[in-house]
């Protein structure tokens, strides 16, 4: 009942992506030593600029959910 293989992938890549990503993100600011404001401010920024790609991404999937349940489909019987 999806809309669209291609969003679904996009969906999938982006998500694993960006989770990985935040991920890293996170190791590194943990395991470092020494850190800078503006370091912090860096990984700051990063983090909210990843959050919001990945909302995005899943409001994305939510919509394809959405138009391919409500998109009516033509059964070729043939």
């Amino acid at each position: 009942f999806l809309n669209s293989v291609i969003i679904t992938r996009i969906h999938i890549f982006i998500t694993v992506f960006t989770t990985t990503l935040i991920l890293i993100i996170l190791f590194a600011s943990i395991n470092s030593s020494q850190f800078t404001n503006e370091k912090h401010e860096l990984i700051g920024n990063a983090m909210q600029i990843l959050l919001l790609l990945f909302v995005f991404v899943q409001l994305t999937f939510v919509a394809n959910i959405l138009l391919g349940s409500f998109t009516k489909r033509q059964i070729n019987y043939s």
